[in-house]
């Protein structure tokens, strides 16, 4: 036992080493905590664009299968009507920032927030920069999508 007059030492650390130490697992802390919230965005921004993606898929598969043995009726700038003996007729519509697929009663959304523009020429497509693009060009239906 220690008795009060005894110059006995109590081993322990000092004041700089604790404070030291205190710092670098801060410092660990704190970089661990940066390289989290960069990895969680880059995720959710891979996420958004993985989605995207497949939301772009989506629409050439569908808008591919309704040409598939069909002919188109009419083109307008904001439409096209698809008419297929065994489907029926199909219209895809630019409506806001949104493009529709309405078949019989059945309405489905295929892509959000793009910009498109349909037209009918007469000469040679001239692919411009938008998200959507329709030209119909010697009974041809031209599509092209960027995003």
């Amino acid at each position: 036992m220690n008795k009060p007059g005894n110059n006995s030492k109590i081993s322990a650390f000092t004041l700089f080493e604790v404070m030291v130490s205190l710092s670098l697992t801060s410092f660990v802390i704190i970089v661990t905590i940066l390289a989290y919230s960069i990895i969680k965005k880059q995720f959710v921004n891979y996420q958004k664009q993985s989605e995207e993606i497949n939301q772009c898929y989506r629409f050439v598969n569908t808008l591919e299968n309704d040409l598939r043995k069909s002919r188109i009726e009419r083109i307008s700038d904001d439409s096209i009507n698809i008419y297929n003996y065994h489907q029926g007729k199909t219209i895809y519509t630019f409506e806001g920032q949104s493009l529709f697929r309405k078949q019989n009663n059945f309405q489905d959304t295929l892509l959000n927030e793009v910009s498109g523009e349909i037209k009918k020429r007469q000469e040679e497509p001239n692919i411009n920069i938008s998200s959507v693009y329709f030209s119909y060009y010697n009974d041809t239906l031209i599509y092209h999508f960027t995003k």
